[in-house]
């Protein structure tokens, strides 16, 4: 089970919540942090299956990363 994921740094970033900014600093700085950590260029190695649960009204994670993960899956 997975719980309102950010599953894409680089979209996460563009949102209105990018708390990803504090933790590794702003993507302009070193891009490679946020390639690096990102999962979305992991999917390919996913194996087990997923049940994505995230809530519509999630302020801090927008449900398009969950949506995101699903087309991936």
């Amino acid at each position: 089970m997975i719980h309102a994921p950010v599953y894409n740094f680089y979209s996460q970033m563009a949102s209105d919540f990018a708390v990803h900014s504090t933790r590794f600093g702003n993507y302009w700085e070193d891009p490679s942090i946020y390639r690096e950590l990102s999962p979305h260029y992991y999917a390919e190695n996913f194996k087990t299956p997923a049940l994505i649960i995230h809530g519509q009204l999630d302020y801090r994670v927008p449900v398009g990363q969950a949506f995101e993960l699903f087309r991936t899956l």
